[in-house]
């Protein structure tokens, strides 16, 4: 692959076999696998592995309470505490061997650290030290000279302190319960949080109701329309036509209005994601505003810290309460590589031209990734070097050098080896649909960032025309291509109609970078199942541990019915739609198998409406009763006056 040659250890060699080939071949991972976990020597240590570490940033303003976001998470992370937990006795052991597919944990590791911290107009620290018998909590008033008022027992073993987490985590809600401050200093916050994890490092997860309005790091929310010679106007002008009508120009100062508040407000986030990532920090938001917060601005801190952005729009505990708490989970239960690097090298003869993820630059091909985990996602354009002999094969290899959460230090290297061919139809028919729509959706947000969402839609438009055009009869896969793309030009994250909401595609955007290439095709192009007539099998495990589900059917008017209930699952949402001339009680019946509960809901609910009107007729014959005798002793002191 790169032509270097190495001298052979002495223990290494072992005789070949008949067919010239090590006899070892198979026993060794590293020379017949694509992927292999190498335990990393102490040359790339620079300093003890560190353990796994989470600080928990929360908002506690007034939003934050009202909504329930502050009683979801106190639940969730008390869930995760050992004694809490039934399989907390074999956590200690809880090792991911290399190569095991059980990526989660279901409590947290014997090793771990933890902290929590809450903000409003003002900072909130916590002592969690194991021997007071109740939290002390320290309040910073001043946040433009933030301080750590502890030296210590901010961070604690979770083990270790774990009664004082859990006394703390539930008379959290109910200290901040009746808090009326609305202002936010999130992003002096965020800084003195960063102080917390200088010395070590780890993940901050920050829970976000309010937009930051006091302090540092503040947002524009209504952010000041710009000049008519301003570059936002520039776009949309160039190359446009009459748009003196009224209905042209609604649409015109909505995209307008859209290009700005896709752009951050300041480079300040992007800045502080770069200072925080030299000391193995990544920051995982989980937004959760009444309104907007304008992710625009913030959401730089996450992408180039190497973390992750979660959504919920106007939320609400009744609507997001479990999304929240399953993501949560997953953000603190799956197996994460902490203080990692990576390099991408490729054959001689070719170069990257171009890396989407998230993720930091360190020198010209080092990606700094403070956290990792498999859901993220990383890819690369290449392109060919001019005036250098190809090979028939081109290799692809990624190198991660990383700690795992029992504080060994590995390299994992994925190597991937590409035949090189000069016949364009051998290229187009070899293609994977998920990949290239994958791809091409990362290349059209750059695009869209840089620009407006037109210019997105039409690089998208284009590639898949010259991808097409280069087939005389086109392959399978490829016919599967023109599907995607108009999923992925009617998706929220490139409808060019002006009425997406900025933070809305922003996340959309954060979604469609991260999300796996197996769920791309989902998102961009929904599974519709047919709920009416599963058989007996569909919904049981198979040999393989996995749920039977009935063959999905194609998204169009024709397989659907009035007399049908379908469900539709687009990797984050499961919509169903029932026929007008589905009977529902039976429906829910069979579906649900809760018949009981559906009877006893719908007698409820007809009982109540004939109290209601029981009531209404009480009310009404009252009123005609007094109605009536008010004219009667009018009438007859009338007639007796006169």
């Amino acid at each position: 692959m790169c032509y270097n040659v190495n001298d052979t250890p002495q223990f290494y060699y072992v005789p070949l076999d008949e067919k010239g080939k090590r006899k070892d071949l198979f026993q060794r991972p590293e020379l017949c696998t694509g992927s292999v976990d190498f335990i990393a020597p102490s040359d790339y240590m620079i300093r003890p592995p560190q353990p796994p570490v989470y600080l928990f940033l929360i908002d506690v303003t007034v939003t934050s309470v009202n909504s329930g976001l502050l009683d979801v998470v106190c639940d969730t992370i008390k869930k995760l505490l050992p004694k809490n937990n039934d399989s907390a006795d074999s956590t200690n052991a809880n090792t991911t061997p290399s190569g095991s597919n059980n990526n989660k944990r279901t409590t947290f590791d014997s090793r771990t650290l933890i902290g929590i911290m809450t903000f409003d107009s003002t900072i909130h620290f916590y002592n969690l030290n194991s021997n007071l018998k109740q939290t002390q909590m320290l309040v910073v008033s001043d946040i433009q000279d933030a301080f750590i008022p502890l030296a210590e027992d901010i961070l604690v073993n979770v083990y270790e302190c774990q009664n004082v987490i859990s006394n703390l985590l539930d008379n959290l809600p109910n200290i901040w319960r009746n808090n009326k401050i609305s202002d936010s200093c999130a992003g002096n916050a965020l800084k003195t949080a960063f102080l917390v994890l200088k010395k070590i490092g780890g993940k901050l997860l920050f829970f976000l109701s309010s937009a930051p309005n006091i302090g540092e790091l503040t947002v524009n929310i209504k952010r000041e329309k710009k000049e008519k010679t301003s570059s936002y106007k520039s776009i949309y002008t160039s190359g446009s036509g009459n748009t003196s009508s009224a209905g042209n120009n609604s649409t015109y100062d909505a995209k307008l209005r859209e290009v700005e508040m896709l752009t951050p407000y300041n480079n300040a986030y992007t800045e502080l994601a770069q200072t925080i990532t030299q000391y193995q920090i990544a920051v995982d938001l989980f937004a959760c505003p009444l309104y907007g917060i304008d992710l625009a601005s913030i959401y730089p801190l996450v992408k180039h810290s190497g973390g992750s952005l979660y959504y919920y729009p106007q939320f609400n505990v009744h609507q997001y309460s479990d999304r929240l708490r399953e993501e949560l989970l997953f953000t603190l239960t799956t197996e994460v590589a902490w203080e990692s690097v990576m390099r991408i090298r490729i054959s001689r003869g070719w170069k990257i031209t171009n890396w989407y993820g998230n993720f930091q630059f360190r020198g010209a091909d080092l990606l700094a990734l403070p956290n990792c985990h498999s859901s993220q996602n990383f890819s690369i354009i290449v392109d060919l070097e001019e005036n250098v002999v190809q090979d028939t094969v081109v290799y692809v290899q990624s190198a991660l050098l990383y700690t795992n959460t029992n504080g060994e230090r590995r390299i994992r290297l994925h190597t991937f080896a590409l035949p090189v061919t000069q016949n364009i139809k051998t290229i187009t028919d070899s293609i994977n649909p998920e990949v290239v729509v994958s791809l091409l959706a990362h290349q059209a947000i750059e695009v869209c960032k840089k620009g407006k969402i037109a210019d997105g839609r039409n690089l998208i438009q284009s590639l898949c025309s010259q991808v097409l055009s280069s087939q005389m009869l086109p392959s399978n896969s490829s016919r599967l291509l023109p599907l995607y793309i108009l999923g992925m030009l009617k998706s929220l994250a490139f409808r060019d109609s002006g009425d997406v909401p900025p933070d809305v595609r922003i996340y959309q955007w954060a979604r469609v970078e991260n999300i796996s290439v197996e769920s791309i095709e989902a998102y961009f192009y929904p599974k519709m199942f047919s709920l009416h007539n599963l058989e007996k099998h569909h919904g049981n495990y198979d040999e393989n541990n996995a749920i039977i589900l009935p063959n999905t059917l194609s998204l169009t008017c024709e397989n659907m019915t009035q007399d049908g209930c379908y469900l539709l699952e687009d990797a984050e949402n499961l919509l169903m739609w029932i026929g007008r001339y589905v009977p529902i009680l039976s429906m829910c019946v069979r579906l649900y198998t809760i018949s009981f509960f559906f009877i006893f809901y719908y007698i409820h609910i007809y009982i109540y409406i004939y109290i209601y009107m029981l009531h209404l007729f009480i009310c009404f014959f009252f009123f005609f009763f007094f109605f009536f005798f008010f004219f009667f002793f009018f009438f007859v002191h009338y007639f007796q006056k006169y």
